[in-house]
């Protein structure tokens, strides 16, 4: 109509991933790899020009497949797949949260969820 045809917009992360349910467990750059073949989420502090450290434990984390536009805040949460043989952090999707996130609590809430999963 109008003489204007719609481009469809190029996929904005990995078509090769599995399909995301919804659901991931909260962990940290330590745990990360014990999900192998699964989605995560992990609270990310951005420490320079496309890097990242895990708010929790302050080590640097490697995400592969961020989309160059993406807009990040000092704090985000961050979905990915863990890849099953490498064990790689492959970017799904983010959230932006406030850059007043207490860790301290957080660290204490992921290390009951590894305790106590069937609360979480």
């Amino acid at each position: 109509m109008f003489g204007v045809s719609a481009k469809p917009l190029p996929p904005r992360r990995p078509t090769d991933l599995p399909r995301f349910d919804g659901v991931a467990p909260r962990v940290t750059a330590l745990t990360a790899g014990a999900h192998r073949g699964a989605f995560v989420a992990m609270v990310l502090v951005v420490s320079g020009v496309w890097e990242f450290c895990c708010g929790v434990t302050d080590r640097a984390v490697d995400i592969t497949g961020v989309p160059e536009d993406t807009e990040v805040s000092r704090v985000c949460e961050f979905i990915c797949y863990v890849d099953p043989t490498t064990a790689e952090l492959r970017y799904h999707q983010h959230a932006m949260l406030d850059d007043e996130f207490d860790f301290e609590v957080y660290g204490q809430l992921v290390g009951l969820m590894a305790k106590f999963p069937q609360l979480f």
